[in-house]
């Protein structure tokens, strides 16, 4: 079951990631952009600037790859340290 789940989660980023130019993804209700940051391991969400990291759908919340964009395209320096 576990290997289903990992499956239909890559399954979902891969499909995010060829449709979208250069990792950036839209999401939620706002048309809110997401761009590709790696894996992240994030202590503050949302960021001092506002902006929100996201794991992306059916991954551990505690590691984020996902950053939201700010309203003019830019990203501000994504919080938290690189993944080990």
């Amino acid at each position: 079951m576990k290997f289903l789940s990992i499956f239909a989660a890559l399954a979902v980023i891969t499909l995010v990631t060829a449709c979208a130019p250069a990792g950036v993804w839209t999401a939620g209700s706002h048309n809110q952009r997401y761009e590709w940051t790696g894996c992240r391991v994030v202590t503050e969400n949302p960021a001092a600037d506002g902006s929100y990291h996201f794991a992306g759908p059916g991954f551990d919340t505690s590691r984020v790859y996902f950053k939201q964009l700010n309203n003019d395209g830019t990203m501000s320096e994504p919080n938290g340290v690189p993944c080990e």
